[in-house]
């Protein structure tokens, strides 16, 4: 998993990564894995090591660090919404006729984009994508997820 690598802890410099280039917080990644914040500030402090972590919680943090420093920028957008459509079709029945009705797009520019992405205008790929993105948050989101007033204005 994330053993050294020519003398680097490359799970370390995973986490470095994400925090220095992409900005991500620790605070963040604590949220979105359950790892304690603390945790994380001293490992990427190099006062703890990766191996005190449970294997499950390792797993998790490995492969949320490989989608966030590998995974989300070797995707190019148009592969990441067609994806997603993917996801919506077969999982969840979702139609391209649902989605061209949603973002008020004809159905064949929803079948022209699958089929080419530079087929449609990138007004018709915006509401696509804005579309598309929705429904799978809505559709995929915990039912036990509480926004606190605070929040709800960001």
């Amino acid at each position: 998993m994330a053993e050294n690598f020519n003398g680097k802890d490359l799970f370390r410099k995973k986490l470095q990564t994400i925090v220095g280039k992409y900005k991500i917080t620790l605070k963040t990644l604590s949220r979105v894995t359950g790892i304690d914040y603390v945790w994380l500030t001293d490992y990427v402090n190099d006062k703890n090591n990766y191996n005190d972590l449970s294997v499950i919680e390792r797993s998790s943090l490995w492969d949320m660090l490989m989608m966030l420093s590998d995974g989300v920028p070797a995707v190019k957008e148009d592969d990441r919404i067609k994806a997603v459509i993917r996801v919506l079709d077969f999982q969840l029945q979702i139609s391209h006729e649902t989605l061209a009705i949603y973002a008020g797009i004809a159905t064949e520019d929803v079948q022209s984009f699958m089929n080419d992405a530079s087929s449609i205008s990138y007004e018709k790929k915006y509401k696509l994508a804005t579309v598309t993105l929705f429904l799978h948050y809505l559709f995929k989101k915990p039912k036990n997820v509480i926004v606190d007033k605070d929040q709800s204005q960001c």
